[in-house]
This record gives C-alpha cells, structure tokens and sequence, in this order.
C-alpha cells in the first residue's frame, strides 16, 4: 500500500496519467511485501496490489485530470481508462505474490521439524512376541490383536495372576485402545 501511495504522488507530482508508471510501484511493492511477510499469513496480500492500485489510480487520475472532473459521466469514462491502463501490473503482481508467497510456504514447511502433538502420549515399549509366548498367551494374544477384543485365555491368565499383578498387561495402554473408535463395528451391532 506504501509503494501503491508513493507511486500515486510520483504520478500527480509527474502530471501524467495513472497507467506504467504507478503500475511499477504497485508490481515493486507487491514482491517486497511478499517476501517480507511471514509464509503462513503470505495469502493476506493477494487482494491488495489490486485494490491498492485502484484506489492510487483514482486518486492520482482525479488530481491530474482536472478536465475530467467537469462532468460525472467524463470523470467515469476517465476512471475506467486509468483502471484499464494498469491491469496488466495488477495481474503481474498478483501473479508474482502468489507464487513467491507459494514457494516460500513449501521451503518453509520443509525446513520445519516435525513437531509431535503433545495430546498422543509417545508410547511406551510393550511386551514383545517373545514375551507372550514365555507367559503362555501368545495364542490369545494374536487373537486380541485380530479382533480387538480379549480372549478367554486372557481374562483366566489375568485371573490366575490375580489384582496384584495388574489384570490389564504390564501397564496402562497411552493412547486410544485399538478398535474403540466412533466406528467400531467389531462388537457385533
């Protein structure tokens, strides 16, 4: 918007017509702004080189071209000419933001570490195959793993070791249980 008010005053200052000279500091500022801004809020400036070279043009255009402002219906034939006359810069700095702000975005999402969510717990080493095949209940454990449910096996070798040992493993699961999402259809509805 700077660059689109400096161009504006260069523009009355230069008693010329709104068109390449205030397009080219629309199309400068653009690209600085694009390659100043942060690359997350980078698509907040699409908008402007359009709308700030609009608003420079009228103001530049009606300053300069006191001939026009004699009639509304010559003030808005005006308008539209110093409008026309810069829609190439407008799109060419539009063009420019959004791929400047797009190509930023995709280096900065790639220099970033991957950054864990800290509500999913890392978890916790379990037992292993091995384990389960000392303890007895390799067979009932695969099945737990198949179905999601626990076997017969496994609620009598939680019986038989009792409270003391903890009837749920060797320790609580972090984390949502496999197969208890809002759509488990594993229990037979």
């Amino acid at each position: 918007m700077a660059s689109a008010a400096i161009g504006a005053i260069v523009t009355m200052v230069t008693r010329s017509v709104p068109g390449t000279l205030l397009g080219l500091f629309v199309v400068a500022g653009t690209v600085a702004a694009a390659l100043a801004v942060r690359p997350r809020a980078g698509r907040m400036i699409l908008p402007v080189p359009a709308l700030s070279y609009l608003v420079a043009a009228l103001i530049s255009g009606f300053v300069s071209d006191r001939a026009a402002a004699s009639s509304r219906t010559e003030l808005a034939i005006a308008a539209a000419q110093w409008i026309a006359d810069g829609f190439f810069a407008m799109a060419l700095a539009t063009i420019l933001a959004a791929a400047i702000i797009t190509v930023r975005w995709f280096v900065w999402r790639r220099s970033r570490p991957a950054k864990r969510d800290p509500a999913w717990p890392v978890p916790a080493a379990g037992p292993t195959r091995a384990d389960a095949v000392r303890a007895g209940t390799a067979r009932a454990g695969t099945a737990r793993a198949r179905t999601g449910r626990r076997s017969r096996a496994d609620w009598e070798s939680s019986a038989e070791s009792g409270p003391a040992a903890g009837s749920r493993g060797t320790g609580p699961r972090p984390g949502p249980r496999s197969g208890s999402g809002p759509y488990n259809f594993s229990s037979g509805a």
